[in-house]
């Protein structure tokens, strides 16, 4: 599950394995390691990976969505609806 909500938030935001190795400071095929063993990174990487997506860590390992977005997506609707 983690590292298919990676692969969706790298896909979204237009970046690659590659940049995300380059940020992380390790190899490609490091990644690709983890991937294909499905082994779960660091908590240090798990922390600058989250940070590289800009996204929080539950929301990448729970697969739960990011309701900080939400929340400014359905205030900023309810704002134009009660202005309009």
């Amino acid at each position: 599950m983690f590292w298919n909500n990676v692969k969706t938030k790298l896909k979204e935001q237009g970046k690659t394995i590659s940049s995300l190795a380059k940020y992380l400071e390790i190899s490609q095929r490091t990644i690709e390691t983890w991937v294909y063993r499905n082994t779960d990174p660091s908590l240090v990487n798990l922390a600058k990976i989250s940070e590289y997506l800009n996204t929080p860590i539950d929301t990448l390992v729970l697969n739960k969505p990011n309701y900080q977005e939400l929340y400014k997506e359905l205030s900023g609707k309810l704002s134009s609806l009660l202005t309009t």
